[in-house]
């Protein structure tokens, strides 16, 4: 008994742990992200963020910070952009840590033993005053091999929220310049932006143009050195929800344009849920009516058949009564017919005489004439004449 109980206790054990297990596949070449926590599947493609010879620049909203940030999603800075358009105050590199650009490899008790020797350009964000000639490099890509060896990433990503998978995603460019100001722990400096899917995207957009705007956007610092911004695009919806109009251009929407991206907990994975007339996995079908009011109004649908069905019993009763109405007429008008005959001349007359045996005949005033005065004839009639009686 007591061995039927430990193994039914390990099989509820070991169904709680793979029930609360999160499966996760970052492909951080091809910048594919997948996740399946809380048993709800969702697929971000951030390739469409990565701007080809630009970047991201977001002002910060703290106008008296004076800070701009250009970053690039999955890779790098290009050099072709950093060599145009970023400052030259950013690209000097000091060997000193308390400079720009170097991050710490091996951080031990809030202090930096190694530091990322950087002999090309490889910045993915920056923290640029234009007014003081302030730059900071918030986040590296070094290279396979220092990774491997430091157990560093050049990226991070997560779910926006973890109970709506549909939410958004937040991705974090870390391996930024060592911070050594402030009170321990120190680390490296590093950006996250947090890409939040839109409630309501109504309309097709490109890319690049989404992409390229300078967004003014406030920016935390929190904890030291430690920097997040938010950006809500239709570029962060799961790719599950995004649809391509090659005809228009390349164009992109979010569920066509006509409907939402949302999480749906009883199939396990994020879907569009498209407005009345439109269907498809990105909405992208027209619907027909009765396939409206199926999926919208059931509610409705099922008392219409109702009311059709009750209609037709009663107009199959009123068919039945008028039937049995019409049938009884023509019984009474065949009975009619067999009871009432046309009299001929050859009926004889009727004479009402008191000399008939019976208790009505006696003259009671004694004076011996007829108890009905007259005699009386009734006439031969046509059968569309009543009977007429004439004094003879």
């Amino acid at each position: 008994m007591k061995q039927i109980w430990f193994k039914l206790s390990f099989l509820i054990i070991i169904s709680l742990l793979f029930s609360t297990l999160e499966t996760r596949f970052f492909d951080y070449n091809n910048c594919i992200f997948h996740f399946d926590d809380n048993g709800i599947n969702v697929t971000y493609n951030l390739t469409l963020l990565h701007i080809n010879g630009g970047v991201f620049q977001v002002d910060d909203y703290d106008y008296l910070s004076n800070f701009r940030y250009e970053f690039q999603i999955c890779g790098h800075i290009s050099r072709t952009y950093w060599n145009t358009s970023i400052p030259s105050y950013c690209k000097n590199v000091s060997t000193n840590y308390e400079t720009k650009g170097r991050p710490c490899l091996n951080i031990s008790n809030s202090n930096c033993s190694a530091y990322y020797n950087i002999s090309q350009q490889r910045a993915s964000a920056v923290q640029i005053n234009e007014f003081t000639h302030v730059c900071r490099w918030l986040g590296t890509e070094i290279s396979e091999s220092y990774s491997k060896e430091y157990n560093l990433t050049n990226y991070t990503v997560s779910l926006y929220d973890s109970s709506n998978g549909a939410a958004g995603i937040i991705y974090t460019i870390e391996n930024g310049e060592f911070c050594a100001t402030g009170q321990p722990p120190r680390y490296n400096r590093q950006l996250t932006v947090e890409l939040i899917c839109p409630d309501s995207a109504k309309q097709y957009f490109s890319p690049q143009i989404e992409a390229s705007k300078i967004l003014n956007e406030t920016v935390i610092e929190h904890p030291q050195c430690a920097y997040t911004l938010s950006i809500t695009t239709p570029l962060a919806c799961p790719a599950q929800c995004i649809d391509v109009n090659i005809t228009g251009g390349n164009k992109y929407s979010v569920c066509n344009g006509k409907g939402l991206c949302v999480t749906d907990p009883i199939a396990g994975s994020v879907k569009c849920l498209c407005d009345d007339g439109w269907t498809g996995d990105t909405c992208n079908q027209v619907e027909s009516t009765i396939v409206i009011i199926q999926h919208s109004q059931s509610s409705l649908l099922t008392v219409i058949i109702i009311c059709i069905v009750l209609l037709t019993i009663a107009l199959g009763l009123v068919l039945i009564l008028c039937y049995q109405i019409r049938k009884r007429e023509e019984n009474i008008r065949d009975k009619q017919k067999d009871y009432i005959q046309p009299l001929t001349n050859e009926d004889v007359a009727v004479n009402i005489d008191h000399d008939h045996d019976h208790d009505y005949d006696h003259d009671h005033d004694h004076d011996h004439d007829h108890l009905c005065g007259e005699w009386h004839e009734i006439l031969p009639t046509t059968p569309h004449h009543p009977l007429t009686i004439n004094p003879k």
